[in-house]
């Protein structure tokens, strides 16, 4: 087993071949798999992951900026994209995750 610190040196291990498999998030295979075909994703999914941007304390403007620019992100591309890069890796989508908005 080999640890590393970032988890973008997983992809170069296996193409070095220093390594015979990574274990790591959905999107995070589904970018590896993306940026060299040579590389495959076994297996199911391992858990339901939840994404979040973090934003200092108080900056309200900055919030509501950043909610309206994933928003339109959305509502606009966020089915190109994972057309794009995800799909080959992980299938077939319905559509983007629901959202939650904390704060």
């Amino acid at each position: 087993m080999v640890q590393v610190g970032n988890q973008l040196d997983c992809l170069v291990l296996m193409q070095l071949g220093s390594v015979d498999a990574t274990v790591t998030d959905n999107a995070l295979g589904a970018g590896q798999v993306a940026q060299d075909p040579t590389i495959h994703l076994v297996g199911g999914l391992m858990d339901s992951e939840t994404y979040g941007v973090a934003m200092k304390l108080g900056e309200n403007d900055l919030v509501r900026r950043v909610n309206a620019v994933l928003d339109q992100f959305r509502a606009d591309q966020w089915s190109s994209e994972y057309q794009t890069w995800l799909s080959a890796a992980m299938g077939p989508s319905s559509g983007p995750p629901n959202v939650t908005y904390a704060g």
